[in-house]
């Protein structure tokens, strides 16, 4: 995990941890404490700026004694970094465990008339976790602020960390479900996410609104379904299908069909003239017909 260390200031020396997660977990353990008068800063330079105004309140041993009570705090809440390693390296797995989170820490609320949901302003997991990430890095602070702020002890934590962990292993002895989707193609990426959508397979809890994020979301969906392999087997294949032929369909747009028939030496000549060139038949013939029609003009 990057370690963003700001300018060191006199009054935070004696913290155990100065980097980016901790103050954020600092500012959060002081507002939920009412030790400020603001509720947790939206950015973790406004989070340091919130811890040093809180020490710079006191002095001598009262400051000792607050510098204690963070350091103890921070000591017995914060799993290592090490334990979102695989989380951090991973934008499909972030995009799971974010998913995994959502799906087991919070209930659904009941649908509106117009089929939205309208959650409410205080959840568990609405005070940890971005509701609607836009981003693999908003994500994954998501994630790391979820575990560094839930109400449990360590060792919870890292039992929940580790299970998902296991979870996601297993998830893995799986084939890619969307192999046959390319990321960096933005039709098939939407094609991909309404095609879940159409078909109720997508999770509702995300909410795609690019190209990278409908592709994550669509693969975190599959990887999140908890039907029966062989169930989900016959729908991925029944929707490459569906993906094949809209590529079929797509190749052929601007293309006319021909049937005729050709002498077999001919056919021989083309089928040299294609390997030669390294294309199909259809190819080498659009050359030929396009390299004689040009020399009569």
């Amino acid at each position: 995990m990057t370690i963003h260390k700001g300018k060191k200031h006199e009054a935070i020396k004696g913290l155990d941890g100065t980097s980016r997660r901790d103050f954020v977990f600092y500012s959060n353990l002081l507002a939920i404490n009412n030790q400020t008068f603001s509720t947790t800063a939206a950015s973790p330079d406004a989070c340091r700026q919130v811890v040093i105004n809180y020490l710079t309140r006191y002095t001598g041993a009262d400051r000792t004694e607050k510098i204690n009570w963070l350091n103890s705090c921070r000591n017995l809440s914060l799993l290592p970094d090490e334990c979102f390693d695989w989380i951090e390296t991973d934008e499909r797995a972030c995009c799971w465990a974010w998913g995994w989170l959502m799906k087991n820490h919070l209930s659904e609320p009941p649908a509106n008339p117009d089929g939205s949901k309208s959650y409410p302003p205080a959840t568990e997991f609405q005070n940890s976790l971005v509701t609607f990430p836009t981003s693999p890095k908003e994500r994954f602070y998501s994630i790391v602020y979820f575990f560094d702020t839930g109400p449990v002890n360590l060792e919870a934590k890292k039992q929940l960390i580790e299970s998902m962990k296991t979870i996601w292993i297993s998830v893995l002895d799986n084939p890619h479900p969307l192999k046959f989707i390319d990321p960096s193609n933005e039709t098939q990426c939407a094609w991909a996410w309404e095609y879940l959508q159409k078909h109720g397979v997508s999770t509702p809890t995300f909410s795609p609104t690019n190209n990278k994020e409908k592709y994550l979301s669509a693969v975190a969906s599959m990887d999140l379904s908890g039907v029966h392999r062989d169930t989900k087997r016959i729908f991925l294949m029944n929707m490459k299908k569906a993906c094949d032929q809209k590529k079929y369909r797509e190749n052929l747009k601007g293309k006319k069909p021909l049937n005729t028939f050709i002498n077999e030496d001919s056919k021989q000549r083309l089928d040299y003239l294609a390997k030669q060139r390294g294309q199909n038949i259809n190819k080498t013939l659009e050359w030929l017909i396009d390299k004689e029609y040009d020399s009569h003009i």
